[in-house]
């Protein structure tokens, strides 16, 4: 590949504008040096956690949130960009860990037991991963499939299994006629047999 096909995605951060974010008071930072951290940010999602795009934006503000917090910890002895870098990918981990941490299931079992049968569900107050699909779960929205994050799966599961209506099979004429299973029974033993 040419070098300009190259370049075009790389991205240039510029480590003596992260330098004074540090080294800043906290009111003298400008969009200039959030410009800055948002690119290291960016690398740091595009790198370790591009399949959680989908939450980028949330991702991003508690990575910032996070330098911010730490800006009085930073070494001026270590660069910059390697310790943004650093809590960026820890923090965006950390968050990645509790947005994706499954509940257990005996809670999920006790938190839905408390709500009602289907008829009364649609006045019932519902746990809240459950009240974002009430619709799809009451049939009031018309759909083919329904994203669900991986934390809502579970009480979801829980939620209709707790609620879905046992269905009873119909008992197969045959076995209701006596002379005609006694007689497929017989057929059957035989078959087994031979």
């Amino acid at each position: 590949m040419s070098d300009s096909v190259n370049q075009k995605y790389m991205v240039k951060v510029d480590k003596e504008i992260l330098l004074q974010f540090f080294s800043l008071p906290a009111d003298k930072v400008t969009q200039v040096h959030i410009k800055e951290l948002t690119k290291v940010i960016e690398i740091v999602l595009i790198k370790h956690f591009s399949k959680y795009y989908y939450i980028f934006q949330e991702l991003k503000d508690a990575a910032i949130e996070a330098i911010c917090m730490r800006r009085d910890k930073y070494d001026p002895s270590f660069s910059p960009y390697n310790y943004c870098y650093t809590v960026f990918r820890n923090e965006i981990g950390n968050k990645i860990n509790r947005f994706t941490r499954e509940q257990s299931v005996p809670d999920i079992r006790e938190t839905l037991k408390t709500t009602m049968d289907i008829a009364s569900m649609q006045e019932a107050e519902l746990p809240p991963e459950i009240e974002r699909y009430r619709e799809a779960l009451l049939g009031m929205k018309d759909f083919t499939m329904e994203r669900i994050p991986r934390r809502d799966v579970l009480p979801v599961i829980m939620f209709i299994k707790l609620h879905e209506t046992p269905s009873k099979a119909a008992v197969p004429e045959f076995v209701l006629d006596t002379t005609r299973s006694i007689n497929i029974l017989y057929k059957l033993l035989n078959d087994i047999i031979q």
